[in-house]
């Protein structure tokens, strides 16, 4: 993942856009960081993070995703007061983000963002 992170980070500092699909490339390697379930994979996705360039997101949608994905990483790191907050702003942008996004069923998009909202409760009780 990395080595095509790698690759998606110098083709947009080649091009001087960010635009598409490029724009979420740190957030999605961050999210396969997270996955992995390692330790020093999330030290990786914590910088990633918090160093994102938030300005770039557009969309609600994307918005929660960011706020979502880094409040369980900082869970994941005890870090207790970012997690809070960034669960917190997800909690807010859900009432905004429609269950019927992307390309996914309007009842697997629903399940997804559920699954998160509860994700993000938890977390946000600290």
């Amino acid at each position: 993942a990395a080595h095509f992170y790698t690759l998606v980070t110098n083709y947009c500092i080649e091009q001087n856009s960010r635009g598409g699909t490029s724009t979420m490339a740190d957030l999605k390697l961050a999210e396969v960081l997270l996955k992995t379930n390692e330790t020093n994979n999330m030290e990786e996705a914590y910088i990633i993070v918090t160093k994102y360039p938030v300005a770039l997101l557009k969309s609600t949608t994307h918005k929660f995703y960011y706020a979502a994905l880094a409040a369980r990483i900082c869970h994941l790191l005890h870090k207790k007061e970012e997690a809070i907050h960034f669960a917190k702003t997800a909690i807010a942008l859900s009432v905004i983000v429609s269950p019927a996004t992307g390309r996914q069923k309007p009842t697997t998009a629903g399940k997804q963002l559920e699954n998160t909202l509860k994700i993000m409760e938890d977390i946000s009780k600290g």
